[in-house]
């Protein structure tokens, strides 16, 4: 649903536009019959709940450049607070930590920790969380609303009696109106003269003409979507007057002076009171008769000419604020197409499973090292190796249009574009691309704008599968544990494994140590509930770690002897705890018992104070201490001595 609602705020910015130029051209052109301003409300309508972008070079939406762009990975946090650093390589780990309240320091190099982007990411998560809930609950209010509508109006002529036709007379109605959808009714007051009945029904049928009744009903529809958005409740107002202009012209444009003075008459007789706003879109109340009199007065039918060139110009508005801006292409990416485009074609253009990047003479990379490609052509899926040392592998899937060929990441957060060029090879567009830099300059090739990859021999393999150097975790030890807190997911003799959205790690029970960890954010698994949610278990001889994203085709495995990161392809809907040849090992979040030989322990997270730093562990036989003082706790993350 928060996707939903993002994409809701960007339909709503869009379409606010052109909410603006119908209110300009209302204005501008007040004398215009209103059958043009309800036509191009209409069009606001389309605009709002249209999901699709489209684009035109004729558009007059401004362009909102992107002014903020986050790089994951050169976010620099200065912060003298607890903070723990732990890194990994091919073997055991040192654990560097340093306070502010504690002068100390254990081996290894210390390395400032970056903690910024999981702070900005989880604080913008919530936001967006708690506006969708906001969102919703504003959505099912107003749709509460026209559910009591209905129900206060049909208990209102419930005993009303039937006149002729579709045309009903109530006791409790003050004020002519059309209830229904499918067989819409007339619902008019007692004792009304044939004379005014005949202006009421011109009035009334003129709605039915225009299908007003159903009109109305999709405007609320959509204003209960956009409720949160000033404009779009402006529109409602301006389009519930507009109707009621429309009908009146639509009424009198056949009347004579006299009928048409008889029908303001009859108009002003039915419609006394306040004029006050009536949302609710099951009927046609009073709204602006003193002005609706005015304007009928004054009111003179248009010339074909005049109106002909007024709905011109309402037309020519609609179309260059209806579409979005198309995006101007820049030199590169013009020189790209030309270059796609004067080169011919191979005969044969089918793309190739694998293609690898072709280097300069005086460039010397190993092949081993060289960016490269990995397409299926029937799944439309890619493997895109540009950096070696990257502890991100770009999966995901990819399209073909105009010639280009656009991969875009499982994940949404990067896409890369090729150009198709002849003897088919593809010329990489680094200016419509996401970045790509090298972790090392010394290993691997840079990959620039116009860099020319060609096929290769290598196939694509049935399951895509890579392994990567993980990232190890950083942890503010002040930190709290968050609402799950701190996870088991692994225990024996030796070693316990846990971690939650802070990381996953790996505690030595002999040192103390924290000998492994993962840093779950930069994979999308540091997610314990929502749509986002990660499923992480342990195998059962404690080696390998499992994480499943729920959003994502792909499974995380994490040696934790080693400290490598492997990605495998994973069906999306595929559960890991139904996955037999995974033999995982179960816990009980907390807690979870283990042999040690032949005897029993069970083994149990605490958290006493829901600070990062202070989890414990303790262990016992049979059946848990009752009281506490017999409990000896072992803390989880390494303390001074």
């Amino acid at each position: 649903m928060q996707d939903i609602f993002v994409k809701v705020l960007s339909m709503g910015v869009n379409a606010s536009w052109i909410i603006l130029a119908v209110m300009a051209f209302r204005l501008l052109f007040h004398k215009a019959p209103r059958w043009i301003v309800c036509f191009l409300w209409v069009i606001v309508g389309f605009k709002l709940i249209c999901p699709f972008n489209i684009e035109s070079s004729i558009s007059l939406i401004p362009v909102w450049d992107k002014v903020l762009s986050i790089n994951q990975d050169s976010i620099d946090l200065k912060d003298n607070n607890n903070v723990v650093n732990i890194q990994a390589d091919n073997k055991f780990t040192d654990v560097n930590i340093k306070s502010k309240d504690n002068n100390y320091k254990q081996s290894g190099e210390y390395i400032q920790p970056d903690t910024s982007n999981k702070i900005k990411q989880q604080y913008k998560t919530s936001i967006i969380s708690i506006c969708t809930t906001i969102w919703i609950v504003g959505i099912i209010i107003m749709l509460f609303y026209l559910f009591i509508s209905h129900i206060y109006i049909r208990k209102k002529v419930f005993t009303a009696t039937h006149l002729s036709d579709n045309i009903w007379e109530s006791e409790f109605v003050n004020s002519p109106f059309i209830l229904g959808v499918v067989n819409s009714r007339i619902y008019i007051p007692y004792n009304v003269n044939s004379k005014q009945l005949a202006y009421i029904l011109a009035h009334e049928n003129a709605h039915l003409a225009r299908k007003d009744h159903v009109l109305k009903i999709i405007a609320f529809l959509i204003l209960s979507i956009y409720w949160f958005h000033p404009l779009v409740w402006i529109s409602y107002t301006l389009l519930c007057r507009d109707v009621e202009f429309a009908c009146d012209e639509k009424a009198v444009l056949l009347m004579n002076t006299q009928e048409k003075k008889e029908y303001l008459l009859t108009l002003l007789s039915y419609s006394t009171g306040k004029n006050s706003f009536n949302i609710s879109p099951l009927s046609f109340g009073k709204i602006k008769i003193k002005e609706r009199v005015v304007r009928m007065k004054k009111f003179k039918k248009p010339s074909v000419i005049l109106t002909s060139i007024i709905f011109l110009i309402g037309i020519i508005i609609s179309v260059c604020f209806l579409a979005n801006p198309r995006e101007a292409k820049t030199e590169e990416e013009n020189t790209i197409e030309n270059k796609a485009t004067t080169e011919p074609l191979d005969e044969k253009t089918e793309l190739a499973s694998s293609y690898i990047a072709q280097t300069d003479a005086d460039t010397k990379v190993l092949n081993a090292v060289l960016p490269t490609l990995t397409l299926d052509t029937e799944k439309k899926t890619f493997c895109f190796t540009y950096d070696v040392l990257s502890s991100y592998m770009p999966f995901g899937s990819y399209t073909e249009k105009n010639n280009k060929i656009i991969l875009t990441t499982d994940d949404g957060q990067f896409h890369y574009t090729f150009e198709r060029g002849s003897k088919n090879t593809l010329c990489f567009a680094a200016d419509a691309s996401s970045p790509v830099t090298l972790t090392d300059k010394r290993f691997g090739m840079e990959l620039k704008d116009g860099t020319v990859f060609e096929p290769s021999k290598k196939k694509m393999p049935d399951t895509y599968s890579a392994t990567v150097e993980a990232k190890p975790a950083s942890v503010d030890l002040k930190g709290i544990t968050g609402a799950d807190g701190a996870i088991l997911y692994y225990v024996d003799a030796e070693k316990i494994i846990f971690g939650g959205y802070f990381g996953l790690f790996v505690h030595d029970k002999a040192s103390g140590q924290i000998v492994q960890s993962l840093d779950l954010e930069y994979i999308g698994c540091n997610y314990t509930q929502g749509d986002n949610y990660c499923s992480i278990a342990v195998a059962k001889d404690g080696i390998k770690v499992y994480m499943k994203p729920m959003r994502q085709n792909k499974l995380y495995v994490f040696d934790t002897l080693y400290g490598e990161l492997e990605i495998r392809d994973y069906p999306k809907k595929q559960s890991i705890w139904n996955d037999s040849s995974l033999d995982l090992f179960h816990t009980k979040q907390h807690y979870a018992s283990y042999m040690n030989g032949k005897e029993k322990k069970t083994c149990h997270i605490y958290e006493s104070t829901g600070i990062i730093g202070d989890c414990q562990y303790f262990e016992y036989r049979g059946k848990e201490p009752k009281n506490k003082e017999d409990i000896v706790y072992h803390s989880l993350f390494p303390q001074e001595k």
